[in-house]
């Protein structure tokens, strides 16, 4: 979604990334671009 936004400068994400020539190209796998792994969660969970 942030792709199609002309205004927006930077997402907040998890993960690998990789960053070429200054940029992090569009992802080529369908979904919003960034997964948090069930060990992620575990981690973090509240009650």
């Amino acid at each position: 979604m942030l792709l199609a936004m002309p205004n927006a400068i930077y997402m907040e994400t998890g993960g690998q990334l990789k960053m070429i020539d200054g940029e992090v190209p569009a992802p080529e796998e369908p979904g919003m671009s960034s997964e948090v792994s069930a060990e992620e969660i575990r981690k973090y969970k509240v009650g």
